[in-house]
């Protein structure tokens, strides 16, 4: 058992060496970035494991977000490579056609999360 933090650390970052040796071999992690912990703790986890050139950030506001800063400055602290996606004009269309009724309100939150996810899994082909 790992007691100590750098112990966990190290081992965490050879256990996504490991799975990107077994399972991509010279491809790259694509990461949405949003400014949070996960999301920070997750990106330099990669960087540090696989290098700054093998690890893409995706910030994908929606529309205008406060915290999108704090993305912006992890992704230029760890120098690796990035885009940003704004899918603010995207959710905005589909509450212009009504695809969300005020019953539904959830399903704009929805809707977002699974843009985001589509979004990253269309990265590695753009």
């Amino acid at each position: 058992m790992l007691n100590y933090p750098c112990q966990v650390k190290e081992e965490v970052k050879r256990w996504i060496r490991d799975y990107f040796e077994k399972n991509g071999k010279g491809c790259f992690a694509v990461i949405g970035i949003s400014g949070g912990k996960d999301s920070s703790v997750a990106a330099t986890l990669c960087a540090e494991a696989l290098g700054k050139d093998r690890v893409m950030g995706v910030l994908m506001p929606n529309g205008i977000q406060s915290d999108i800063e704090d993305a912006k400055r992890l992704v230029e602290f760890l120098e690796i490579p990035h885009l940003i996606i704004n899918i603010g004009a995207t959710s905005a269309a589909l509450c212009q056609i009504g695809l969300f009724c005020p019953l539904r309100r959830k399903n704009l939150k929805n809707f977002s999360k699974h843009f985001r996810f589509t979004l990253l899994r269309c990265v590695p082909v753009m």
